[in-house]
């Protein structure tokens, strides 16, 4: 992509709130060596208080010299001193070796759930250990059903589940044991689920729909 854009004179973005200060202190840039011209960064800079970073090259970022931009929080100090106090706990401690720890603890979880319930074919889990997704298929509602059922269940069991994980610095090894238990019996009812094609009579409440809707 970085070899693209410059072939083509193109503004290379990451969009770096899923990635940024978890893969690493600088992002995809610090975890892949690659350099883009723009990227953002969200609310894990400020562990959860409003702010938002867009940087770049000085070239790049001149133009909002002369373009309008709006914020809703841009005379807040808040968020700065948050991400002030945030960025020292990160040079500081072994925040992300922690984080990276435990989420490949979850992610050993679920793919060895997955396999132990014979579920290869309807659920699966990408991404990194800091921060990473389940997918769900085969249930004849593009996996929503699916989805909604583990959701429920989980839910049920403790475990606030919402089809990824993303593991921060205040949890241990406890809360990946709690999971495992939780997500052992959920699996369980998944896989008898599909099983017996009976998922839909096992949801108690509505089916889950998905963010972007196709028009």
């Amino acid at each position: 992509m970085r070899r693209a854009a410059d072939a083509h004179g193109a503004v290379l973005i990451f969009d770096e709130c899923w990635t940024g200060f978890r893969i690493d202190l600088k992002g995809a840039y610090g975890r892949f060596g690659v350099a883009p011209d723009l990227a953002c960064f969200g609310k894990a800079l400020g562990n959860g208080a409003p702010i938002a970073v867009l940087l770049g090259r000085a070239d790049v970022m001149d133009v909002l010299a002369e373009a309008f931009f709006s914020f809703t929080f841009g005379g807040d100090l808040i968020g700065i001193a948050a991400a002030m106090a945030v960025l020292d706990v990160l040079e500081q401690e072994p925040v992300l070796d922690h984080i990276n720890r435990v989420g490949g603890a979850l992610m050993k979880v679920v793919t060895d759930l997955v396999a132990a319930h014979g579920l290869a074919g309807n659920m699966g889990i990408a991404g990194y250990p800091a921060r990473h997704v389940m997918s769900f298929a085969g249930d004849g509602h593009d996996g929503l059903l699916l989805k909604s059922v583990f959701q429920q269940e989980a839910c049920l069991r403790g475990i606030l589940a919402a089809g990824w994980h993303a593991p921060s610095y205040a949890h241990a090894d406890a809360d990946v044991e709690q999971t495992r238990l939780a997500y052992e019996q959920t699996f369980a009812i998944l896989a008898e689920g599909l099983k017996n094609d009976d998922l839909s009579d096992r949801l108690h409440g509505r089916m889950v729909e998905p963010v972007f809707r196709k028009p």
